[in-house]
């Protein structure tokens, strides 16, 4: 529970679309509605509760109201966590050494791998637990036995508590 009064944004452009939260009995309720009474558009919407990293769904009450005022039954609620970024990959396209920057937003488990086309793994940059703060880490266009490997896209991932950040990046020999 939260004792707490979050901030809550949509990534929606439209300025009839409103949110409006409270807490009540240490549950933040969020009311998302039009103002002229038009339906939403797709079938679904991107929430943004910014810093509810220890809370969970269970923390939060999401009312979407259809255009007549009548609840909305949410089919599917998806809490994904902002606890890293991936800063950067630079130079992309590199040879023969790409620098890749992240920040870590929360104390845990930082998993960096590069994987080929095919989704084989090919080297394991980084696999350990890892403090709040800003890192740096190299490649040099090899596999985890220092081998050099070809000309070619590869994809980055940066993973954390569940989570997981692809880039591509192209090397060229």
């Amino acid at each position: 529970n939260t004792n707490t009064l979050l901030p809550v944004s949509i990534d929606n452009n439209r300025s009839d679309i409103q949110v409006s939260t409270d807490l009540y009995n240490n549950t933040q309720k969020i009311l998302i509605f039009s103002l002229e009474n038009l339906p939403f558009d797709g079938n679904s919407i991107n929430i943004s509760i910014n810093g509810s990293l220890t809370l969970g769904p269970e923390d939060f009450d999401i009312i979407v109201a259809s255009r007549f005022g009548e609840s909305v039954a949410v089919a599917h609620t998806a809490v994904e966590v902002d606890s890293f970024t991936m800063k950067g990959l630079y130079p992309n396209p590199f040879n023969p050494v790409t620098t890749i920057s992240y920040v870590n937003k929360t104390d845990g488990f930082i998993s960096v791998n590069v994987y080929d086309l095919n989704g084989r793994l090919i080297n394991n940059l980084v696999s350990e637990m890892k403090p709040v703060g800003n890192y740096q880490i190299n490649w040099a266009g090899d596999d985890n036995n220092r081998n050099p490997v070809t000309s070619g896209v590869y994809f980055l991932t940066l993973e954390t508590n569940n989570n997981i950040e692809t880039s591509k990046i192209t090397l060229l020999r």
